[in-house]
């Protein structure tokens, strides 16, 4: 179900949230034959590629929270996320970064995240002079933080025009 917004500059066309996983389910493996996964890709890329997709996203490196454990990543699950989207689109990948960046241990990070959604902050980026009006259609990634949006990407929403842009969001989360 698409939502029409024109909240502040985030106009564009919203599409249904989805997780990564019902994401690479519904698109990349049809639901019926699970052996028709190459052709589906196929379809896919051939899809996208005829459009300028960017995929921007944001994920914190260092210890995270995943399948009921602190774990050290390299790269966050957005950003592994992130790189599928782009392998199967042929988009370009932006990286959502704040100018100070996020503790490396996770309980310091979900402390900052929580104090930043009290006070609905919006930090600072860097490298936020992208221009959006050369793509078609933006994937958005970033993970669940404290229920919603990471304040850096909100500062990132309301820093660019969306206009006649399709969004297609996707979140990554603990579980």
């Amino acid at each position: 179900k698409k939502k029409r917004t024109t909240r502040g500059n985030l106009r564009g066309t919203w599409c249904k949230p989805v997780h990564l996983a019902e994401v690479i389910v519904r698109r990349l493996l049809d639901a019926k034959d699970h052996t028709n996964y190459h052709c589906r890709k196929v379809d896919i890329m051939n899809e996208y590629t005829a459009k300028k997709c960017l995929v921007a996203y944001f994920s914190h490196r260092g210890m995270n929270y995943m399948s009921g454990k602190i774990v050290d990543l390299q790269r966050g699950n957005t950003e592994r996320a992130a790189e599928i989207i782009v392998q199967l689109t042929g988009g370009t990948a932006f990286r959502i970064e704040t100018e100070a960046e996020y503790p490396y241990e996770y309980r310091e990070t979900v402390a900052a995240a929580k104090e930043e959604k009290k006070t609905q902050a919006r930090p600072a980026l860097r490298h936020n002079d992208l221009d959006v009006a050369d793509y078609d259609l933006l994937f958005l990634g970033y993970p669940n933080w404290c229920g919603t949006i990471p304040m850096a990407v909100a500062a990132f929403l309301e820093s660019h025009d969306f206009s006649g842009m399709t969004i297609k969001p996707f979140c990554t989360h603990e579980g």
